[in-house]
């Protein structure tokens, strides 16, 4: 198997592109703060369910032994939260709010780099596990 056929560089691959995105809209938000009546935007969240599915990653849960606890079937308890309006409008119309925006980015890039280490781990992983990492051919 190829590396690039794998579950996680796929969902690697997808949470990057997702990222790269967000940081060209919070970049266009910024660079519009003093545009009249522009509402700033951001992408909807990437969803890591639908990430597994688009994933294909299946791996039930097997009970091997009648004295081993069932799997839980229980739905998840948490709802996603609804996007607020801007609290802050300029008297122009303007809704970006410059802070809100630096700390968007800020978040963006620290989610991006741990993206990229954790794809940078699974790679030298890869690497050591079929042999190519040896140092040798």
């Amino acid at each position: 198997m190829a590396l690039h056929d794998t579950s996680l560089f796929s969902m690697l691959n997808d949470r990057m592109r997702w990222l790269t995105q967000r940081q060209r809209v919070i970049g266009q938000n910024i660079a519009n703060a003093n545009t009249p009546d522009y509402q700033g935007s951001d992408l909807r969240p990437l969803s890591f369910r639908d990430s597994l599915r688009k994933a294909d990653v299946s791996m039930p849960l097997v009970q091997t032994s009648d004295a081993h606890v069932a799997a839980s079937t229980a739905r998840d308890a948490f709802k996603t939260a609804a996007s607020r309006s801007p609290y802050e409008v300029t008297p122009d119309g303007n809704q970006v709010i410059l802070e809100e925006q630096m700390i968007k980015m800020n978040q963006t890039q620290q989610d991006y780099t741990l993206s990229l280490r954790i794809f940078q781990k699974y790679t030298n992983l890869y690497k050591t596990v079929s042999g190519a990492g040896q140092g040798g051919a």
